[in-house]
């Protein structure tokens, strides 16, 4: 398995245990009642769904330059529809992989008010 993170992405312990299931990747929650995956934590495995999710990813971004998240996400939801490839990308779960906007946005965590 490849594990891919943004630099700003911190790690409090072992990541591997939470990669269960049959799925060709998985990918921590932006926006949860969105359903929306942000690829900034990306697992992915060595299977023809997880190559096809990468270069569907690419070609959208080869064509319409910009953030990433949105554009993985139609890749992700196109791949979903296609019958040979499920699941492809399942999301992790969103306590334990804790998205930005979730954490450092926090009032009670801002560097600004420690308190």
């Amino acid at each position: 398995r490849l594990v891919f993170t943004d630099l700003d992405a911190h790690w409090l312990r072992d990541p591997r245990p939470y990669f269960r299931g049959d799925c060709a990747a998985w990918a921590q929650t932006q926006h949860r009642e969105k359903g929306l995956l942000n690829p900034g934590f990306l697992v992915l495995t060595p299977t023809d769904a997880a190559a096809k999710l990468l270069k569907t990813w690419a070609a959208l971004l080869a064509k319409e330059p910009g953030r990433n998240l949105p554009l993985f996400n139609r890749a992700h939801q196109a791949l979903q529809r296609a019958p040979l490839f499920k699941p492809v990308t399942c999301a992790l779960d969103a306590e334990v992989f804790v998205s930005a906007k979730r954490s450092f946005f926090r009032r009670r965590w801002s560097a600004r008010d420690p308190g």
